[in-house]
């Protein structure tokens, strides 16, 4: 890719980092049928995900692209694997690559018939400099759309608009297409 144009150019070590290192618990529960977390994609670059205790969904590419709502069964487990990271494309790549990379959309849950156990995960989540615009990246391994169309969003505003999904304030319908990156809506 042409200079200018390469992931490290929007993520520089000299730059001030809106990347984060977060420790996650999640409580014991008893219940086996809850599912404690909200299904999102992530925001940034790439999440690099360390547990050992399993937990951890996704949804396969082929069923999220088809489906607005998912069944329990559509969701897939990945299993811990000791001394290995869970590694996560997020929205800002999938937007910079046309989605020709795209971001998963996941949770954490209850293994079937299980209790959640406590659970810990660490993750370290990189994202690109809150200037970085959002837009298709010009090489020409990377898909161009036929449209134009679409919001042009800083990073910075992506993540503040992903947090604000998050933490719960939906769109006035009670519908959110932030939450998964911008590709569906979850009921």
């Amino acid at each position: 890719m042409p200079a200018g144009q390469r992931f490290e150019d929007f993520q520089r070590p000299n730059r001030p980092s809106p990347d984060i290192l977060r420790m996650l618990k999640y409580h014991a529960n008893t219940t086996t049928d809850i599912v404690p977390q909200t299904p999102h994609t992530d925001l940034g670059s790439l999440t690099f995900v360390f547990s050992t205790t399993p937990g951890l969904q996704v949804l396969p590419m082929e069923i999220a692209e088809q489906k607005s709502t998912y069944k329990e069964s559509d969701w897939r487990y990945v299993l811990p694997k000791p001394g290995h990271a869970v590694v996560n494309i997020g929205d800002c790549i999938s937007m910079m690559t046309n989605g020709l990379l795209r971001s998963a959309l996941h949770r954490v849950g209850t293994v079937p018939g299980c209790a959640m156990p406590e659970r810990y995960s660490m993750a370290y989540l990189m994202r690109p400099e809150d200037q970085t615009v959002l837009k298709t990246l010009d090489s020409p391994l990377i898909p161009r759309s036929k449209t134009n169309g679409g919001e042009v969003i800083t990073s910075g505003a992506w993540i503040a608009k992903k947090f604000k999904a998050l933490r719960g304030q939906m769109v006035s319908d009670g519908h959110d297409q932030v939450l998964a990156g911008g590709r569906g809506i979850l009921v």
